[in-house]
């Protein structure tokens, strides 16, 4: 059955180069191997990179939201508050704003809504308090330069009101996100920042560690490839010099042989002659034995002939 089944590989003689061709297959194999996980590793890391700084970015606004709302309803508008409250107020509105800003991820921070058919934006704790804490505040007092981040409020309006969720858009590299500030239950508008998250350094820092390993297994890949090639082209070579040396005996057999056959023949030659030679000197003397005046032309004739 072993027999059997190794019969059909012995018909097969691979030389050098069909192992050098094998261990380029192999190689380029290897490479491509190692180009597609790495863009598949990528493209994971992109993934999450983007989910990650989505979420983060949701959190960071809906917590900022959340202290102004707490700020508000732990200091109702309808109390009354010395110069030093006021001023105190303003300050932890900064504060707010401010803290948010010092983060390197954070470019913009402000409250958009719309104060009678008015639409605002407000970035400082001053303004924020006034639209507030004022029993009448005057909307022309209010901070109103950020048209682009009041048309994205003004097209966002009717769904912050209706489900009040948080709303995240992608544009570039940054994440923009309102987040519906709804003190006391009552909705006054959204909170808007601009975020920029920036993971590069922990994807370089993969992807540096991923090269790093497909070099080293990768390397370790060649050099086995490398002793198999040795091995293999060894081998072959053991095989070519066995084989040269079958030859060189068959050769040398074939041609003793033949020499064999040559002088085998030569001597059946001798052999047939000489007895075909005794044959005739049998008849010979038969001849002259039987010699006579009768027969002596027909002996003569015979033996001549």
């Amino acid at each position: 059955m072993r027999k059997h089944l190794t019969e059909p590989f012995k018909k097969y003689h691979f030389e050098w180069k069909h192992l050098l061709v094998l261990f380029i297959v192999l190689i380029i194999f290897q490479l491509g191997v190692s180009y597609i996980n790495k863009a598949s590793l990528a493209k994971l890391i992109s993934e999450t990179q983007n989910w990650y700084k989505l979420d983060s970015a949701e959190k960071l606004a809906n917590l900022t939201t959340t202290s102004i709302e707490l700020l508000i309803e732990t200091n109702p508008p309808s109390a009354h508050y010395t110069p030093a409250q006021q001023k105190n107020l303003i300050q932890a509105f900064n504060i707010i704003f401010s803290q948010q800003i010092l983060q390197q991820n954070v470019q913009k921070i402000c409250l958009v809504g719309r104060y009678h058919n008015v639409y605002f934006a407000i970035d400082n704790g001053q303004d924020l308090f006034d639209f507030f804490y004022r029993k009448h505040p005057n909307p022309n007092l209010v901070l109103n330069r950020e048209m682009g981040t009041i048309n994205l409020y003004r097209a966002m309006e009717k769904e912050l009101r209706e489900k009040e969720q948080i709303i995240s858009l992608r544009k570039g590299e940054f994440f923009q996100v309102l987040v519906p500030l709804a003190p006391r239950g009552e909705y006054i508008g959204a909170l808007y920042m601009r975020i920029k998250q920036d993971f590069g350094f922990i994807a370089q820092q993969i992807t540096s560690n991923y090269d790093e390993t497909a070099l080293i297994f990768s390397v370790l890949i060649l050099l086995g490839l490398l002793a198999m090639f040795y091995i293999s082209a060894y081998t072959v070579s053991e095989r070519d010099e066995a084989q040269k040396m079958l030859f060189k005996e068959r050769e040398k057999y074939i041609k003793e042989h033949i020499a064999h056959q040559k002088e085998a023949l030569f001597t059946k030659r001798i052999y047939h002659t000489h007895h075909k030679a005794e044959k005739i000197m049998g008849f010979i003397k038969e001849d002259l034995r039987n010699l006579n005046p009768e027969n002596i032309d027909m002996v003569k004739h015979r033996t001549i002939k």
